[in-house]
């Protein structure tokens, strides 16, 4: 009986024993009633001793991180191994790499972005300023920005400042050859503007005729367009001919104001592929001038607007050109005075007659008047135009033309200039004229 007895209370110590010391997978993760155990929603701050159930430890087990294995909060038991660092290679943004977990720097193993050193900086990191060794110790030896480099030490490297503005001749920057897209090309009398696959354009005359009533210059342009190609048809009622007219131009004068065109003066021929028309024009400017710019611009067969700059110099036009080889002489010595007489035969007005000149244009005559008035009935003060009569002879003595001019209004003592009259459709070339000049009734 007590052999029983003591087999029993020895069986009964190791299962005391067995369960105290239990510590199997079961008692990590559940409770005392074998349900599993809820987290707090904060961790219990660490005490001296470890809460414990009757069975021992219920382990608060904190995650593993990149240097510590997972761990119970209370008792520090660990199970597994750290995750390790992931380390974010150095950029820009530090020289030390980062890790991607946990953001620890790793400051044995810097990557720093050197700059050699300079004339007045050591060798140093572009990122975190850090240095190595001493500056070279001279001055700068400065270089000029370009539109390629900024300013920049021709000993160091060293740069200041930015880039610099291209520098264009003719359209093209002189460092980079890059063009200038706001180039409008200038040519010159007698040059060609080529517009590939499209036209050649050239202006041949710049002349001055006589001036007009007014005083004003009086610039004939003449010019030649060949077609290389244009074939733009921007109405359906056009043939696709090439025609650069007068509308085209704009001309302006050594002030640069914008001359006006001679509607009656201008021609307007268009030419198809391979073929050449001329075109002229006369414009009538506010500023005498030896030289004008004419700016023109012209859409292509693709719709796109071409410019171009001519810079012409004016000249006086022959004598000989203004006759087209007719003589015109006139009856009178000058200067000569002529009456305006009214019926009663009293004199309302006089003028005296100081020059003529003349023009030919194809069978027109042109004839220009200067000089001033010296009486009025009215008294000195008093404005109204001039009258001068004219008779136009050939050299059969048969008057062809005739006619009265009227000269702008002005008063006793002041002059007119190139008053314009014409003797139309009936002038020969080669032929002879008599100009006779008559009071007026």
């Amino acid at each position: 009986m007590k052999k029983t007895l003591l087999v029993f209370f020895a069986m009964l110590m190791c299962l005391t024993v067995f369960l105290v010391g239990c510590d199997d997978e079961s008692s990590k993760d559940a409770g005392t009633n074998g349900t599993p155990t809820t987290l707090p929603e904060t961790i219990p701050p660490p005490t001296s001793e470890a809460p414990a159930s009757s069975f021992g430890c219920t382990h608060y087990w904190m995650e593993a991180t990149c240097v510590t294995p997972k761990t119970c909060l209370w008792c520090d038991k660990t199970e597994g191994a750290a995750l390790g660092h992931e380390w974010r290679a150095a950029s820009s943004a530090s020289c030390y790499p980062i890790c991607e977990k946990c953001y620890a720097r790793d400051y044995t193993s810097p990557s720093h972005y050197w700059v050699d050193a300079s004339c007045d900086k050591p060798k140093h990191c572009l990122y975190c300023g850090e240095q190595e060794g001493e500056p070279l110790g001279v001055a700068h030896t400065w270089v000029d920005a370009t539109c390629k480099a900024p300013k920049t030490c021709s000993v160091c490297g060293e740069t200041e400042g930015r880039t610099a503005a291209h520098t264009y001749t003719k359209g093209v920057c002189d460092v980079c050859g890059q063009k200038d897209p706001t180039y409008i090309p200038t040519y010159g009398l007698g040059e060609t503007w080529i517009v590939d696959g499209q036209w050649e354009l050239t202006f041949k005359t710049a002349v001055h005729l006589e001036n007009d009533s007014s005083g004003k210059q009086v610039v004939q342009i003449s010019w030649t367009a060949k077609n290389l190609g244009y074939t733009r048809e921007e109405y359906p009622y056009d043939s696709g001919e090439l025609g650069i007219d007068a509308d085209d131009l704009k001309v302006y004068d050594a002030e640069t104001e914008v001359g006006v065109l001679d509607v009656w003066s201008e021609t307007e021929n268009g030419c198809i592929i391979g073929t050449k028309a001329t075109n002229e024009g006369a414009w009538t400017l506010n500023n005498t001038s030896t030289t004008i710019k004419v700016y023109v611009q012209q859409k292509n067969s693709y719709g796109v607007l071409q410019k171009a700059w001519f810079e012409l110099p004016v000249t006086p036009m022959p004598e000989s050109d203004k006759l087209n080889g007719c003589t015109v002489t006139v009856d009178s010595d000058l200067p000569k005075k002529i009456d305006y007489k009214t019926y009663s035969g009293s004199t309302q007005s006089s003028c005296l007659i100081t020059e003529i000149s003349f023009e030919v244009s194809g069978d027109d005559l042109y004839i220009y008047f200067t000089g001033k008035k010296t009486y009025d009935s009215r008294g000195s003060g008093q404005s109204d135009s001039c009258k001068i009569g004219w008779k136009l002879y050939d050299s059969s003595n048969n008057v062809i033309e005739s006619g009265t001019t009227y000269t702008t209004s002005v008063a006793t003592g002041e002059g007119f200039v190139n008053v314009k009259d014409y003797a139309w459709d009936c002038i020969v070339a080669g032929e002879s004229y008599r100009l006779v000049l008559l009071n007026v009734n």
